[in-house]
């Protein structure tokens, strides 16, 4: 769901209600240029805080579904973005490609996938629309983390502040 009209694209957290988790909003997120491509293998720049956690046990608590189609520009950024959450609780992340005709797609959320294994997942699936997409990657997400707590949809062209789901879960 979204927190306002049709323009207002401000993401909703959307908790598992049987959990009791509350909803929140969150702020919505512009990025500052231009954003790369690819995603920094962990290796380069150490564990994010998001693949410590989940290397110590912990299972994902919070899941980022991310739906990819036709902005590859942006999806490293995003996936980026949701590894190096400061949550006290594992985080996952599920990029879905909802039948991106861009190779540039797949390629980018493989490599997030063979960076982060324990936290990030991948699914591709024809065409079937954003709505579809957010629906698959929840369903991967539950089946995949049974422990799960809240779902944040991300669209691929927006990114996420270190602390957007510490301060979500805190409220």
């Amino acid at each position: 769901g979204w927190a306002g009209g049709p323009r207002d694209r401000t993401p909703c957290v959307a908790p598992l209600a049987h959990l009791g988790a509350p909803a929140q909003t969150a702020a919505k997120l512009t990025g500052d240029g231009p954003l790369t491509l690819l995603v920094e293998a962990s290796s380069s720049y150490g564990p994010t805080p998001v693949a410590r956690a989940m290397s110590e046990g912990s299972t994902a608590r919070i899941a980022v579904v991310i739906p990819a189609y036709r902005q590859p520009q942006f999806l490293g950024a995003a996936i980026r973005s949701a590894l190096e959450q400061r949550c006290p609780v594992g985080v996952g992340v599920v990029v879905v490609n909802d039948g991106c005709p861009y190779e540039s797609t797949e390629r980018i959320a493989l490599e997030a996938r063979r960076s982060h294994p324990d936290t990030v997942e991948y699914l591709r699936q024809p065409n079937r629309g954003l709505s579809a997409a957010r629906n698959a990657g929840i369903r991967h997400a539950l089946a995949t983390w049974p422990g799960l707590e809240a779902v944040f949809p991300l669209d691929a062209d927006n990114r996420l502040s270190p602390r957007t789901l510490e301060q979500l879960r805190e409220k």
